[in-house]
This record gives structure tokens, sequence and C-alpha cells, in this order.
């Protein structure tokens, strides 16, 4: 993910120690409910992958992990809830994003879904 929300977000992973989440603490909770399904999508589908170290000493794109991961999220956030936009259809792309905890600027991703 790009943008001043998550400048410090990050997982955090060690053979050692347990798998760690840390978030920026200026989150509001909306905020805070995606950025960690984010990251989360991060620990699974990309468990070798450090995207803080290929963007500061690479110039490997992680526009594909990055967009893994928000994929990731949207589903998260959405479970349990098939064909969510389908079951309304006075319900615009926003008032699901609204509804399920999605980020305005991840609004046209919802349209994958419909």
């Amino acid at each position: 993910m790009t943008g001043d929300h998550y400048a410090e977000d990050t997982s955090q992973r060690s053979a050692t120690a347990p798998t760690l989440i840390v978030l920026n603490q200026e989150l509001d909770e909306f905020w805070a409910r995606f950025v960690c399904a984010h990251e989360l999508g991060h620990i699974i589908l990309h468990p070798h992958v450090n995207t803080a170290f290929l963007l500061r000493s690479t110039l490997f794109s992680v526009d594909k992990i990055e967009k893994q991961a928000n994929r990731f999220a949207i589903e998260l956030l959405t479970v349990g809830s098939s064909c969510w936009c389908q079951q309304d259809d006075s319900m615009t792309v926003r008032e699901c994003a609204a509804r399920y905890g999605i980020p305005r600027e991840f609004e046209e991703l919802l349209a994958f879904y419909q």
C-alpha cells in the first residue's frame, strides 16, 4: 500500500518470534481494520517477501504484491457476504465500501466482485 496512511504500518517476521503487525497509532478504527487486513495478506500471501526492503533497497516493483494484499483485505473484510452488492441492487459501490470498511481509495477493487 502506498500513501500517508501506511507509512509506519508493517508486518514483522522472525524465525524465532511470533509475527507481529504494527499499526500507526494515528489510524482511526476504519483505516486500522483495513491496514491490519492488508498486512495479514502480506503475511499469508508473501511469507518470504520483505516489501519494505524491496522499496528501500532495490528497483523491484512491489505493485503486484500490494494489489494482492489489498484484494486479500477486501475479501477478508467482506467474508461471509457472498454476492454482497448483488443482494441489494440499490446499493452503490461507495455504500458497499462504507458498509464493509473498505476505504474509498480501494472502491474500484470492489467492482471486481460485482
